[in-house]
């Protein structure tokens, strides 16, 4: 699990993190729907999201965190309205190279840390 906190118990609907990519391969296609519960997990989207802006580790349960997941992850952040968190936004400050990205990175990275510690 991410966090100990039991999914069930949130006051807000799960997110749906699929832990295994698709794939194309018709067998593996066969094999995906008699395993479809161990591809996607119900995990708590605000400490998912938290814990990456603290820890700036894009793996989650051994797999990356691409840029579709990203949207998604920050589509359901929004739309639950969960906070002013989004990793898209995150990613997007890192790539840029002046004062003022770095900085409000850093300030938001912090508010992560800060929200992270409390729950």
């Amino acid at each position: 699990p991410i966090s100990s906190f039991p999914v069930r118990l949130l006051p807000y609907p799960p997110f749906k993190l699929r832990v295994q990519p698709l794939s194309l391969d018709p067998q593996a296609k066969i094999a995906r729907e008699h395993t479809q519960k161990d591809i996607i997990k119900l995990v708590d989207g605000t400490y998912l999201i938290l814990q990456v802006l603290s820890s700036w580790d894009f793996e989650v349960l051994g797999r990356p965190l691409d840029n579709d997941v990203v949207g998604q992850l920050d589509a359901y952040v929004k739309r639950c309205k969960l906070g002013p968190f989004r990793l898209a936004k995150a990613m997007m400050l890192a790539k840029r190279h002046d004062h003022e990205a770095r900085q409000e990175l850093d300030q938001l990275r912090d508010k992560a840390r800060q929200r992270l510690n409390s729950l």
